[in-house]
C-alpha cells in the first residue's frame, strides 16, 4: 500500500527512493535509504509504520525503531500493513504474515509457519467482522484475528471459484463483494458463507472489473462485455446485461447520489446511465473518446475522471461538458483518483502523486 493518511492531514508515500511526507503543499523526505514498499499511519499513537528493504520500521517523531530477523521479522519485502479492531498491527509480505506484540516489542507468527504465498503483491485487509483477509495463490484466506488459543484460517479457493485475480473489492450492507478477472463475482455474508456468480446466474462474462452495490439485493457489475445488473429475488441472484450501455469493456462503475451510474469504458470513454429510465448518455463535449481508468464522485457531487495519457477531467453533469484539469507536470498519465476523509482529492499517475 503506497499511501497513508495521517490524523493531522499529512499524507505519507512509499516510493522507490524512500518515505515522503506531504503536508500543507510541501514535500519532506523522512527516509531516503532506498525503496519503501508500504506505509501505514497509526492514528492511535501517531507513529508511522513502513517496510524498508527487508526490514520493518516504526517512526515516532524523529526516532525510528527497526525490526528484522532478530525481532521475528523474516527477510522479505513487507508490502502491506493494517490495524485490526483490537488495536493490533499486522504486516504482510508476499509469503509471510506477522502480528506485532506491543508488550514484547517484537513480531509473532500466530499461524505457526503457514505460508501465505501471493501471485503478485502481499495484501492484508482488516475486516469489520474481526477477521483479516488475504489473497493467496490458493485462493482467498480469511483468518481469525482475535488470537484465541488456536487461531484459524480458512482458504476459499478453487471450489468457490476464487482462483483468479481480484480487480475490485467492496464491503457494503451485509456483504463483502469481490470482482475477479476470470471467476465472475464473489459474495461473502454471514459467518464465512460464500457465493460465486458466473454463467450459471446469467453473468456471461467472468472477467469482472468493477462493482457498485446499490442495496442488499441489487448490484451493478462492469465486465468485459458490458454492464450487468445483479438482483436477488426469492433468495436467488440473477444477472442480466443492460443492453442500452453497449458491449465495450466497463473498467469502473460508480453510483451517484441521484441513482445514476457513471461508467468508465475501454476504449469508448465516459458514460452516464439512468437505470430507472434506461437513458444512456455517452457524448461529453471536451472529453476524448479514451479509456477511463477511474471515476470519483466527490462529496459535493462533482464528477472527476482519469483518462490515462489524456489526463484528468472535471465533468459537468448538467451541461454535459468536460474540462481538462491543468496539472503542474505535463503530460500526465492519470491513473486512480480518490477523496480522503477530509474531503481532499488525491490522484496517482505515472508522473507522481497529485493533491487538490
Amino acid at each position: 500500500q503506497p499511501f497513508a493518511s495521517g490524523q493531522d492531514g499529512a499524507v505519507y508515500a512509499a516510493t522507490n527512493k524512500g518515505l515522503a511526507e506531504w503536508r500543507a503543499g510541501s514535500v519532506k523526505w523522512l527516509r531516503r535509504n532506498g525503496p519503501v514498499h508500504s506505509v501505514f499511519s497509526d492514528w492511535a499513537d501517531g507513529s508511522i509504520w513502513f517496510g524498508e528493504g527487508e526490514r520493518f520500521l516504526r517512526l515516532r517523531g524523529e526516532s525510528a525503531v527497526s525490526f528484522g530477523v532478530e525481532n521475528g521479522v523474516p527477510a522479505a519485502n513487507w508490502e502491506s500493513i493494517t490495524r485490526t479492531h483490537d488495536g493490533a498491527i499486522w504486516v504482510r509480505s508476499n509469503q509471510h504474515l506477522r502480528r506485532f506484540d506491543e508488550k514484547l516489542g517484537r513480531f509473532a507468527d500466530p499461524y505457526h509457519g503457514w505460508r501465505f504465498d501471493s501471485f503478485r503483491y502481499g495484501r492484508v485487509v482488516a475486516h469489520s467482522r474481526g477477521h483479516i483477509l488475504l489473497g493467496t495463490r490458493d485462493g482467498f484466506a480469511e483468518c481469525d484475528a482475535a488470537m484465541k488459543a488456536t487461531p484459524m484460517c480458512r482458504v476459499y479457493g478453487r471450489r468457490e471459484g476464487l482462483m483468479a485475480e481480484a480487480a475490485d473489492l467492496v464491503e457494503d450492507h451485509d456483504s463483502l463483494w469481490i470482482a475477479s478477472i476470470g471467476a465472475g463475482v464473489q459474495r461473502q455474508y454471514g459467518r464465512g458463507v460464500w457465493e460465486n456468480f458466473d454463467q450459471s446466474e446469467g453473468l456471461d462474462y467472468t472477467s469482472v472489473w468493477g462493482i457498485a452495490p446499490e442495496s442488499s439485493s441489487l448490484i451493478w457489475v462492469g465486465t468485459r462485455g458490458g454492464l450487468y445488473r445483479g438482483e436477488r429475488t426469492g433468495g436467488e441472484w440473477k444477472f442480466r446485461v443492460e443492453r442500452e450501455t453497449g458491449t465495450d469493456v466497463v473498467r469502473t462503475v460508480r453510483r451517484g447520489p441521484d441513482g445514476a451510474l457513471w461508467l468508465g469504458f475501454s476504449p469508448s470513454g465516459l458514460a452516464r446511465y439512468h437505470p430507472a429510465t434506461r437513458s444512456f448518455e455517452s457524448n461529453w463535449a471536451g472529453l476524448p473518446k479514451d479509456r477511463i481508468k477511474s471515476i470519483l464522485i466527490d462529496r459535493q457531487g462533482q464528477v472527476w475522471g482519469t483518462a490515462g495519457a489524456s489526463g484528468l477531467y472535471r465533468i459537468d453533469a448538467k451541461t454535459r461538458k468536460a474540462e481538462k484539469v491543468e496539472l503542474p507536470a505535463a503530460p500526465v498519465d492519470a491513473l486512480i483518483i480518490r477523496e480522503d476523509a477530509n474531503g481532499e482529492i488525491w490522484m496517482t499517475s505515472r508522473n507522481g502523486l497529485f493533491h487538490r
